[in-house]
Parts: C-alpha cells; sequence; structure tokens
C-alpha cells in the first residue's frame, strides 16, 4: 500500500512540475457500484475509465519519457474515490524490498 502511494506521489508530482506541455486532464469515471480494494484491477469498470499514461521522468532528466509504462484511471461513486494504477517494469526481480527502519513501527 505505500509503495502505491508513493507512486500516486510520484506521478502527480510529475505531472504537475512539467510546464513544457499544455497541463493534462484525467476525467474519472463515475460508477454506481463499488470496487474492491484488493489491488487486482479486474472490476469491468476500470475498463471504462480513461486512461492517463505517456508519463515524464521526475529524476535524474526532468521531461524526458518514460522509459516504463505506466497507467492510471480514476473512478469514483457516492462515497469514494478509487485509484487505480498499473506499473509495469521490465525487470520486477530488481526493485528492493528491503525494510528499513522508517517501516519499522
Amino acid at each position: 500500500m505505500r509503495k502505491q502511494l508513493i507512486v500516486i506521489l510520484l506521478l502527480c508530482i510529475s505531472l504537475i512540475c512539467y510546464a513544457g506541455k499544455p497541463k493534462r486532464k484525467l476525467e474519472a469515471f463515475r460508477i454506481a457500484n463499488s470496487i474492491s480494494v484488493d489491488g487486482i484491477l479486474d472490476e469491468s469498470n476500470w475498463n471504462s475509465a480513461a486512461v492517463a499514461n505517456d508519463f515524464v521522468t521526475y529524476s535524474p532528466t526532468f521531461g524526458k519519457p518514460a522509459n516504463q509504462k505506466t497507467e492510471v484511471r480514476v473512478v469514483y461513486n457516492d462515497q469514494s474515490v478509487f485509484f487505480g494504477i498499473r506499473c509495469y517494469d521490465n525487470a520486477p526481480d530488481s526493485i528492493l524490498k528491503e525494510l528499513t527502519k522508517r517501516d519499522d513501527r
């Protein structure tokens, strides 16, 4: 869950900060039912939502097109807003998974 929040924050920062192009918009899709918050985007509602992609990097070179594919979708109902994010990685085995003092509560 923390990794998803970090990814969301980084994506938001890159979208907000990149002033070289017109500001992008992502329209949230209204749904009648609820989404299961399980990390699996298999509900049909996700397919109806608009997709944000073509992200740019923040570091090491700001504004450069990202070399990994990312897709973001937003749906909402009367009670909640749901963010569905798929981050693709060519080498998922290289993602660091160590616990640090920051993660220890």
